[in-house]
């Protein structure tokens, strides 16, 4: 595969990015990933976790003749703009952005540009059709149209029952390190109502700087009407070990939508693309991203786009 470095206009912001080509052809379909919250590079890594999940999927698009381009969110990894200053709205932007930017590639056919999002990028991707009528298509990794309160407040009770449940001395101490540092359901709940009532984009929560107007943004989304507007066919891949996104959602997407959804709840799938053979947690993330990304799912998004991007 070859890749270069590109850079993509959003809004006064440059934001740094990889286009992956295949080695062979001109002409490619092609897809722009957009990530899951966090301060996310192009690999959707954080400073202290690596995902890898887009140079993964990168890798296995050009091995099958598919383009794609990943990019540094704003403040992150090489793209300027301030991550904690950017809305939900920016993110968007962003991802429209980088779509028209393939428009400067003679390799891409214009008429065979697809976005995959994961996490939040899957509410990202249905909102950049709704001004940009010629997507082809959408894939969603992990999504999600329970409200973000509804979200934010099930995560905070999934992260307490695991640590209230973990009796080990490692356990009592991350219980009152959680205490202490708010996660609790009724310190999630305050959280969300401080940032509500912010009028700022970036509030102090103990002490720390917080996108309060990026999850604002989110919050107030309806993702009801965001998936009834979107018209562009979608592949939806849910995973049944997905503690973070309820794994019926993709059903329920795939009910309210117009357009042709194609759905599948992945056996032991993790929120993290890994698959997990015991029991969902939070907790066992770190251990699960020792893996690799899981190729079934892989496959399954390659199978699509060429299916659907096939001239």
């Amino acid at each position: 595969m070859i890749e270069r470095e590109v850079t993509i206009e959003s809004g006064g912001v440059t934001l740094a990015g990889t286009l992956t080509l295949p080695d062979e052809g001109d002409q490619f379909q092609s897809v722009v990933m957009v990530h899951g919250s966090g301060p996310l590079d192009r690999d959707e890594n954080l400073k202290s976790q690596r995902l890898d999940v887009f140079n993964t999927f990168a890798s296995a698009f050009a091995d099958e003749g598919i383009a794609s381009l990943r990019y540094d969110k704003r403040g992150c990894g090489k793209s300027g703009g301030d991550y904690y200053r950017a809305g939900h709205v920016d993110l968007v932007e962003d991802a429209a952005a980088a779509w028209e930017c393939l428009k400067r590639f003679p390799e891409l056919d214009p008429a065979r540009r697809y976005l995959l999002g994961h996490s939040e990028g899957t509410v990202i991707v249905p909102q950049v059709t709704a001004t940009r009528a010629d997507v082809p298509g959408l894939v969603l990794l992990c999504p999600f149209i329970e409200p973000m309160e509804s979200v934010l407040v099930r995560q905070a009770r999934q992260i307490v029952a695991e640590i209230e449940s973990d009796k080990t001395f490692m356990g009592r101490v991350r219980n009152l390190l959680a205490r202490l540092v708010g996660m609790t359901v009724k310190g999630q709940a305050e959280l969300i109502e401080k940032v509500k009532n912010a009028e700022r984009d970036v509030i102090r929560i103990r002490g720390r700087r917080f996108a309060a107007r990026w999850l604002r943004e989110l919050i107030e989304l309806d993702l009801e009407t965001v998936y009834s507007n979107c018209r562009a066919p979608m592949l939806s891949v849910c995973g049944a070990k997905d503690v973070q996104c309820l794994p019926g959602d993709g059903e329920r997407i795939a009910a309210i939508s117009p357009a042709q959804v194609e759905n599948h709840v992945v056996d032991n799938l993790s929120h993290v693309l890994r698959y997990e053979q015991g029991e969902a947690r939070f907790m066992r993330t770190p251990a699960l991203l020792k893996e690799p990304v899981e190729p079934d799912v892989v496959n399954l998004v390659t199978s699509w786009l060429k299916e659907h991007g096939g001239r």
